[in-house]
């Protein structure tokens, strides 16, 4: 038992025999003391909860207060839940607070709007007597470069193994390409004897034939091109623009494969620090892959919306759903269940997303459909002080 509550312990048993002036002096001391454990739990870097059971609140400092976004919030009967933004870590509380038994830890991702993982660890307090009820601390501690330098690692591996991909392609496509096209030209010069009817089938065929290599050839090279990908440029754009501006594009696939698009734009949403064209392209593989999934006479719901500093991009299709096993798998590169597909399209959806410092959620049921639910930070650019030159003018 600690000194502090040894002593409490004691003072009450004596308190019809202690004066006023030493009851009040003990008073300011225990006053003194919690405040200052107060203001020391403030300058750690780690967050602090104490919750009940039941989620309800029971104290917090301010590292956790910032994470949680728990500023202003009072305690009893106040709920942890009323406050945090993130639904996994919410069920992962709702999961594990009521039944808690002993330390559990796990790590969660954040937005704020950086990116943040947190480890957080649960641990059970021994009741005291007169506590209604257990209480549970919850510790936090930022783990991002940790986090952030496996990512980088992944990533760079899956990129390291995308261009090795397209050298190889091109080392084995493309010389080949170029000696069919050479040899293609050649024949066309030995039948310049034939007879003319026979010839200009003959020529016809060589014509097609030239024309298919020069396409294999272009896709080598788009192949190429997309594996060296340009440096990222943010600029401050409109989201909800650039969700309209590739659900437009996808206009002539979708009516021809008789989709309804119902679009709910968040006109409220500020603007975005974003690279444009990499969203955009993400936006068109996901909805390339709800065309695909999706029978005709089917609804693909996009929905744009923000909370607090996330703003959020839904796109919800009726199609065939992802089995359980192949769930974990769909970011991966080259993983396609698709007869014709490449397996790079949602790898490339993953990295721009991720690029971004954003998540990016699935939910889906087979036969029912899927939803991808692409969270971003809303990020502005920093602003710049005004020239003022010796004279203090602008």
């Amino acid at each position: 038992m600690p000194r502090t509550s040894a002593f409490l312990q004691k003072l009450l048993k004596r308190i019809d025999r202690i004066d006023k002036d030493s009851l009040a002096q003990y008073v300011r001391e225990l006053v003194d003391e919690n405040q200052l454990y107060l203001e020391t739990l403030d300058h750690l870097q780690e967050g602090v909860v104490l919750v009940t059971p039941a989620g309800e609140l029971q104290g917090y400092n301010r590292q956790a207060a910032f994470w949680l976004g728990l500023e202003g919030a009072k305690f009893k009967p106040v709920k942890i839940y009323d406050f945090l933004e993130d639904p996994i870590f919410v069920r992962y509380l709702q999961d594990y607070l009521p039944h808690l038994k002993e330390k559990r830890t796990e790590d969660f991702h954040f937005l704020l709007p950086q990116e943040v993982y947190l480890r957080a660890a649960l641990i059970p307090l021994e009741e005291k007597s007169g506590n209604s009820e257990p209480l549970i601390l919850m510790l936090l501690t930022n783990v991002t470069p940790q986090k952030s330098q496996q990512l980088d690692r992944d990533r760079l591996a899956r990129i390291e193994s995308l261009v090795s991909l397209a050298a190889g392609v091109a080392h084995e496509i493309g010389n080949p390409l170029n000696s069919l096209s050479i040899h293609l030209q050649l024949l066309k010069k030995e039948i310049k004897n034939f007879p003319s009817e026979r010839r200009k089938v003959i020529e016809n065929s060589l014509d097609v034939m030239n024309q298919e290599a020069l396409r294999l050839d272009q896709i080598v090279k788009n192949f190429l091109k997309a594996s060296r990908k340009p440096p990222l440029r943010f600029r401050v754009h409109n989201l909800n623009e650039i969700v309209e501006d590739a659900l437009h594009f996808m206009e002539p696939e979708l009516h021809s494969a008789d989709i309804e698009v119902l679009f709910r734009p968040d006109r409220k949403l500020s603007l975005c620090l974003v690279d444009r064209e990499r969203l955009y392209q993400a936006f068109l593989n996901i909805i390339k892959n709800a065309i695909e999934a999706t029978p005709a006479g089917g609804v693909l719901k996009v929905n744009v919306s923000h909370r607090e500093r996330v703003a959020a991009v839904r796109f919800e299709d009726e199609g065939s759903g992802i089995s359980d096993k192949d769930l974990p798998h769909i970011f991966d590169a080259y993983f396609t269940t698709k007869e014709a597909g490449s397996g790079l399209g949602l790898m490339t959806v993953y990295n721009t997303v991720s690029e971004h410092g954003g998540r990016i959620d699935v939910e889906s049921k087979v036969g029912r459909g899927t939803a991808f639910t692409i969270f971003l930070p809303i990020r502005q650019p920093k602003l710049q002080l005004p020239k003022y030159d010796l004279a203090g003018k602008k």
